[in-house]
């Protein structure tokens, strides 16, 4: 008798078990699912990550090629502008030269000239 109990109670149960084995096959192979979507959602992350940081030391390395840029054109200006003010010095210096040059001549040759005029009176 409590055999047949223990095999009509098996029986009854029989089919619980089996859905209650692939309830626990199912939750396992969720669990793994879950387990790669954890996979690559941090993988996503640490591209992000890496995308933002790439995006950064292009940007600082963008701003020192714009400085280093500007602190060419700067120093290329100011070779430029320093050619020009020097011979702009030079011509003027020339130029003064040679006024001097003709005020000494004039002078000169006004001296005589009174002299001259001096020595007939």
């Amino acid at each position: 008798a409590k055999k047949e109990a223990r095999e009509a109670s098996l029986t009854k149960v029989a089919p619980g078990m089996e859905a209650a084995k692939k309830a626990r096959e199912a939750c396992e192979e969720a669990n793994k699912a879950s387990d790669a979507v954890q996979v690559h959602l941090r993988e996503a992350k640490d591209a992000v990550q890496a995308g933002r940081a790439d995006v950064a030391r292009q940007k600082d390395r963008f701003e020192r090629a714009k400085q280093a840029a500007r602190a060419g054109f700067e120093k290329d200006a100011a070779t430029r502008i320093n050619f020009v003010m020097r011979n702009a010095a030079q011509e003027l210096r020339e130029k003064t030269k040679s006024a001097e040059e003709q005020s000494a001549e004039a002078t000169q040759l006004a001296v005589e000239d009174a002299i001259k005029r001096f020595e007939t009176v």
